[in-house]
């Protein structure tokens, strides 16, 4: 129920004069995606500003009604009905349908423009950009563990297998913070992360051993050190992965940049010799 005053009388000082008789009471009514809609029952009184609504013009206390049947919203053909008990002039009282105002095709306050209420849009957006997010994290490392899979079966030999293992253990150090430099030689990288790191168990050195001797002997590699090579190589990353907390965990399973950077082409030999004769 709303309480306040009809507009008043006009007066000859061209002002309207509010009076203690002008105050009105009506009925509102709260429809989900629309918001509070005002009624006028009494067939005395036309509230002013509501003539939009109920079709009625305004009416003061002691004029003659200017509706006798209950109004309904203009334009409105659509929508839910509510039923109200207006006052006839003859004192009875009756129930009608009246169909519940547009107000624009269905927008109303509170709601997007399809008349679905903007609450539930943005968590419909959110629930979708959740799903997709999920979907990268568990995606992006199955298509990374892929491409390195590709690269190690095309590797032309053991040699070239050993160079592939620690192309990707470089690749792991470097998204713990832990680069190799251009300068360095594969046991001078080796050492530095494993201070950084805190890997000292020799493994990286090992394995800097293995590329030593896959990248310029020149000649074959035994099958064993290509096995050696691919432990060291699951263990610093298993390691690096359970030392690290959840959002760095997270992180790392979003980070595109492994799965957009070129891998090592067959032939890594080159690289090394240059150091070597450096």
């Amino acid at each position: 129920m709303a309480v306040g005053f009809t507009q008043g009388t006009a007066g000859p000082d061209g002002l309207f004069h509010v009076e203690g008789r002008h105050a009105h009471a009506w009925p509102e009514v709260y429809f989900a995606g629309i918001g509070w809609v005002p009624f006028e029952p009494t067939p005395t009184r036309g509230a002013p500003g509501d003539e939009v609504f109920t079709g009625v013009p305004q009416q003061q206390v002691g004029e003659a009604p200017q509706s006798t049947s209950t109004t309904t919203a203009v334009g409105s053909t659509s929508g839910s009905a509510v039923s109200i008990a207006p006052v006839t002039p003859d004192g009875d009282l009756g129930l009608t349908d009246v169909p519940v105002p547009d107000f624009g095709g269905g927008s109303g306050l509170g709601t997007s423009n399809g008349g679905r209420p903007w609450i539930v849009t943005a968590g419909i957006v959110l629930l979708v950009l959740l799903v997709l997010a999920g979907i990268w994290i568990l995606l992006l490392p199955r298509l990374i563990r892929g491409r390195w899979g590709r690269r190690r079966r095309a590797a032309e030999s053991e040699a070239d297998q050993v160079l592939v293992s620690w192309h990707e253990t470089e690749s792991v150090l470097a998204r713990s913070g832990v680069a190799p430099r251009p300068s360095e030689t594969p046991s001078e990288f080796a050492a530095r992360a494993a201070r950084t790191v805190r890997i000292d168990d020799g493994g990286l050195e090992r394995l800097a051993d293995h590329v030593t001797q896959a990248a310029y002997s020149g000649g074959t590699v035994a099958p064993q050190m290509v096995t050696d090579a691919d432990d060291i190589r699951d263990k610093v990353a298993r390691t690096l992965h359970d030392r690290a907390d959840l959002r760095t965990r997270l992180n790392w399973r979003a980070d595109p940049r492994p799965l957009l950077q070129p891998l090592p082409g067959d032939h890594e030999r080159g690289r090394h010799l240059e150091l070597v004769d450096r």
